[in-house]
């Protein structure tokens, strides 16, 4: 008859298995590639929610997101919470559709229209949640409609849990972006450990 072997030795070579496929998960997590439409990640939830009250500050009327994972992630909690429903605008996406693939020319174009068509809506407050490219270009198409310190300024830079706002007139010539500000709230991460003091002997 085969010896049984003992419960020890059954657990030290389920541990060493156990082990093995920790190792070899690992391993394929490293290898794959980036996903092309990354959600937020634990931190980005909770500057999401940390954002909440910042955008209610401003009594937005309209609400709009590209369909990425990030965009629309970065509003749900806002959403959520009674701060208004959110229109997806595909013209927004970094990725063309599947039924029409069109040129970056193209795309970019689309951005800039939905940007000017947003800055001649009379009245209230518009919310646009972007990444990457389209971003960029939004910023950009401020610019291009901004009085000469705006127009002339330092582009501003968006850090994370940061929010854009174009402050816009509507006068005979059309719109007029009269100043861009940055606001911002501070998450603490918890997955940075804060720093200690060293002492000197």
């Amino acid at each position: 008859p085969r010896p049984v072997p003992s419960p020890a030795i059954v657990a030290s070579a389920a541990a060493r298995r156990a082990a093995q496929v920790e190792r070899a998960s690992a391993l394929t997590t490293r290898n794959a590639q980036r996903p092309d439409d990354p959600p937020l990640g634990r931190f980005g939830v909770r500057q999401a929610f940390d954002l909440v009250d910042l955008l209610s500050a401003f009594g937005v009327d309209r609400a709009f997101a590209s369909p990425s994972a990030r965009a629309r992630q970065a509003l749900a909690p806002w959403a959520a919470l009674g701060g208004g429903s959110v229109t997806l605008v595909d013209a927004l996406g970094t990725q063309p559709e599947a039924a029409e693939q069109i040129d970056a020319d193209a795309r970019a174009g689309r951005v800039r229209a939905f940007a000017a068509q947003r800055l001649r809506e009379p009245g209230g407050t518009t919310l646009v949640s972007v990444t990457g490219a389209a971003r960029d270009l939004i910023v950009e198409e401020l610019r291009a409609y901004g009085a000469n310190t705006v127009a002339g300024g330092d582009l501003p830079t968006l850090k994370h849990s940061q929010i854009l706002v174009a402050h816009v007139e509507l006068g005979a010539d059309g719109p007029l972006v009269v100043a861009l500000e940055t606001h911002g709230v501070t998450t603490k991460n918890p997955a940075i450990q804060p720093r200690k003091a060293s002492k000197k002997h």
